[in-house]
């Protein structure tokens, strides 16, 4: 018998973002009924909640990532790899992080903000 434990890949989610939260530079997430993700991207008209950047991943995620860099080259992003990966039947998680305080940080000004 194995110890190994097995689960989906998961993203935490914000169902109810804060006001520093900057929506149209957000990357935002639509989840069918059971919290999967059906659909996530910059540019959703329709959207349920905000993606964190905090990722539960499996090794299905790096080898599908190895799979689109062999196809499609170096220029791909995260939610290339998730809209592979649903296309293909696996399931993408969600947990959720609402209240929870959290922030993007891709610039010095945003460090400092959170700080």
């Amino acid at each position: 018998m194995s110890n190994r434990q097995t689960f989906n890949e998961t993203l935490c989610i914000d169902y109810t973002p804060a006001q520093h939260h900057q929506l149209a530079e957000a990357t935002k997430v639509a989840v069918d009924d059971a919290g999967c993700i059906k659909g996530i991207g910059k540019d959703l008209v329709y959207w349920d909640a905000l993606d964190t950047g905090v990722f539960l991943l499996s090794e299905s995620f790096f080898q599908a990532l190895h799979e689109l860099v062999h196809h499609l080259g170096i220029d791909i992003e995260i939610s290339d790899v998730i809209h592979f990966l649903i296309s293909q039947g696996h399931r993408f998680d969600t947990c959720n992080a609402s209240g929870c305080f959290w922030i993007d940080v891709d610039t010095e000004k945003d460090l400092n903000m959170a700080r």
